[in-house]
């Protein structure tokens, strides 16, 4: 059995991504036109501290082209590279930190094509975001990467569930963005530092604040815990 097999085989057994993958697997059911990854097992899962919330899942994750399937920080491909190099660098041990998708559905279209950013799939996506929010109870702080991130985290704020028949409830999304600190940050992706695409400035701007936040969002974790203190 490979890595990856041997990880795809513990999304839906290891007890601290199992809650996030039944999510996507309900998920999966509701959209049944589009593929949601997996929470790989090597993210601290429900037990994190730091959420990244990138635009989309890449095209690392995607099977039908050799993807592994999982949202996952060894995927094969640069997006993830840099920003496992970031949590390094950082100190930010990988167990303490999930990723998840500001569109939670494979596909960069889902926010560049006008014609299927609906209304009604902007709620779908947040009230994902919601739910997915609500089994993370030990979240200290949210990274959010990339323009589309931060407008998801802003409209979650002004999100209201309607409930549905038959569906789980949804906390409001001010439940959520009232509790954490949220740090607005560049994509890990190498196409924001391109330079065929970028000028030197923006390179020079763009990498700075990626290192600024990361800064940032170790400097959280390792201020004391309530529960830490000692009186």
């Amino acid at each position: 059995m490979s890595y990856v097999e041997d990880l795809k085989g513990r999304c839906l057994t290891a007890p601290h991504v199992r809650p996030l993958n039944r999510l996507i697997v309900e998920l999966r059911a509701v959209h049944p036109d589009r593929f949601i990854p997996y929470i790989a097992p090597t993210f601290g899962g429900t037990n994190a501290r730091v959420l990244a919330l990138f635009p989309t899942p890449g095209p690392g994750t995607y099977p039908d082209t050799g993807g592994s399937g999982m949202l996952c920080i060894e995927n094969d491909d640069a997006m993830s590279a840099r920003h496992k190099a970031f949590l390094s660098e950082y100190k930010i041990d990988v167990c303490d930190v999930v990723t998840w998708n500001a569109y939670p559905w494979f596909g960069s279209q889902w926010f560049e094509d006008k014609s299927v950013r609906t209304k009604q799939n902007e709620i779908a996506a947040r009230r994902a975001l919601s739910r997915f929010l609500s089994l993370l109870p030990n979240l200290e702080v949210v990274m959010l990467h990339g323009t589309v991130a931060r407008k998801a985290w802003e409209k979650l704020a002004e999100y209201t569930p309607v409930d549905l028949f038959f569906a789980p409830k949804v906390e409001p999304g001010a439940i959520h963005t009232s509790r954490l600190p949220a740090i607005g940050t560049w994509h890990t992706s190498p196409a924001v530092v391109d330079p065929k695409h970028r000028t030197p400035e923006e390179i020079v701007r763009f990498t700075r604040e990626l290192h600024e936040a990361f800064a940032e969002a170790a400097a959280i974790l390792r201020k004391p815990r309530p529960d830490e203190v000692p009186f």
